[in-house]
């Protein structure tokens, strides 16, 4: 028997977005089983990246989930994978830190201070002020020379802005630069001759967009968020398919619940690069949540649980 169940939380600060600024994340909760242990799942587009909405997912029958509603296709797939027994236990995912567009003294002493509690990885937000994020990016560099360092722009730069900016980040050593420009061509055309290699995040929304990165061959690096490929086995063979090409997958989280985040995690931890730190630790971004308790993030790395649903407050979930 599956249950549904629509949550609410709140943002700690306002999510903006192409389709506009959001207080809150919403989205809906698949409980299996009519008694513990219970078996959870998360079905949560994000509005202004998603190719679909909450109202679609929300009106969906769960046992007919066309491919057009990639984040309930996988919820539906990840209550199947819970049913199914391993006994090899969960290990830890190696997770970046997440460094914010602020004064430059602030970020370097965000910086610092997530390498002291262990990340060995950090991904720097750019765009609100570059000249104010590069010379903390430097710092950080001269600081900590064998820590490893992404950055995202969010799409923020021109085509002739990308070009200059890169060119002030190639001697930091950046293991990638994601999404500098505002469309895929863009995107592709400066990959060709980048002294930064780039990766793709907001362009890779479906898993055509995937192929068709693969393939280009420019691209070395796709941020993944299961939620938009849909199902395991069309994930499982993105990730296949981007091995063999060379090209390296982030996994990152939907901006889910815990509900999510967890169960994403527990993904990574089966079946992806252990090697290679991914984007899961974004449960700070809420003011509250459907877990009782923070992600347990340590040491830079995310630690499960064995149970999925032993730190929900089920009290917060409305029935449908």
């Amino acid at each position: 028997m599956i249950a549904r169940f629509r949550y609410r939380i709140p943002f700690a600060r306002p999510l903006v977005t192409a389709a506009g600024t959001y207080t809150h994340r919403e989205g809906l909760i698949l409980r299996y089983g009519t008694a513990p242990p219970y078996r959870f799942a998360e079905a949560a587009p994000l509005p202004g990246f998603s190719t679909e909405s909450l109202d679609q997912v929300l009106a969906c029958p769960v046992h007919d989930v066309p491919p057009t509603l990639p984040s309930l296709r996988l919820a539906v797939d990840l209550l199947r994978w819970q049913l199914t027994p391993d006994p090899r236990p969960c290990e830890p995912v190696p997770v970046n830190a997440l460094i914010g567009s602020m004064p430059v003294e602030a970020m370097v002493a965000a910086a610092a201070s997530a390498v002291e509690a262990g990340y060995g990885t950090l991904k720097f937000k750019l765009g609100p002020d570059p000249d104010a994020e590069l010379e903390a990016l430097a710092r950080v560099r001269r600081a900590f020379p064998d820590i490893h360092l992404r950055a995202d722009a969010n799409r923020a730069f021109t085509r002739a802005e990308a070009t200059l900016l890169l060119d002030r980040l190639a001697p930091l050593r950046l293991a990638y630069l994601e999404e500098p420009v505002r469309t895929a061509t863009e995107l592709h055309d400066l990959a060709a001759g980048s002294p930064v290699p780039l990766a793709a995040d907001e362009h890779v929304r479906t898993p055509e967009e995937a192929d068709a990165w693969i393939r280009g061959g420019r691209i070395r690096h796709l941020v993944l968020k299961p939620a938009c490929i849909g199902d395991m086995a069309t994930l499982f063979g993105i990730l296949q398919q981007a091995n063999a090409a060379g090209v390296r997958c982030t996994i990152t989280t939907l901006l889910e619940s815990g509900v999510g985040r967890r169960l994403t995690a527990r993904l990574v931890s089966r079946y992806v690069d252990l090697h290679w730190a991914h984007g899961l630790g974004t449960g700070t971004l809420f003011s509250d949540d459907l877990a009782r308790h923070p992600d347990p993030i340590m040491n830079g790395h995310f630690h499960l649980a064995d149970e999925v649903d032993g730190d929900l407050d089920l009290d917060r979930l409305e029935p449908l």
